[in-house]
């Protein structure tokens, strides 16, 4: 018995999982957000993430990046919430979800570098635009609702909210680079 390797205890692993997650919930946050069109279903896979990563920590090889290790269990969640809306309009295809995976940096992006460039960028929308994103993300409203409030269509709607989060992504992408 006394030549058996020592465990870390588990308080030592809590402690550790808790630091690793606290570091890439904001990158594994990212990429559902990304992936999933809908904000509630990126909410509910992220809880399903967290569970899973904590569940699994002791498969979690320390040589690797956790960042990424967290992404490849958030993928084979986007991926089974594919499957399951697979007749859904707005379900990106596996090539999009593969390339949002690789894109996620391997050092974990702080939330707060990322909420400083989301809000810079926004103000860099025009007004239009910026009504249309705050009544979808902060208000939670389907496009048609969001028609009849600034008088377009629903299509021209999409459109614009289609527009806008790539001029967004783009913003931010380069102001998290520079």
């Amino acid at each position: 018995m006394a030549n058996q390797p020592t465990k870390p205890n588990d308080s030592d692993a809590r402690a550790r999982l808790a630091e690793l997650w606290h570091n890439s919930q904001p990158s594994v946050s990212a990429y559902l957000f990304a992936s999933v069109p809908n904000h509630h279903d990126a909410e509910d896979l992220l809880g399903q993430v967290a569970v899973a990563v904590a569940r699994d920590f002791d498969q979690y090889d320390e040589s690797q990046p956790f960042v990424r290790w967290a992404v490849g269990i958030a993928r084979h969640r986007v991926l089974n919430y594919r499957r399951k809306y697979a007749m859904s309009k707005i379900v990106f295809s596996q090539e999009t979800v593969e390339a949002l995976a690789n894109a996620v940096p391997v050092e974990p992006i702080r939330q707060s570098d990322f909420k400083a460039a989301l809000k810079l960028c926004m103000g860099k929308l025009q007004t239009h635009a910026r009504k249309a994103v705050t009544l979808r993300y902060e208000n939670d409203l389907r496009p048609r609702h969001i028609a009849n409030e600034m008088d377009m269509t629903p299509n021209a709607v999409s459109i614009l909210l289609h527009r806008s989060r790539k001029a967004l992504a783009d913003c931010v992408q380069d102001s998290m680079e520079g």
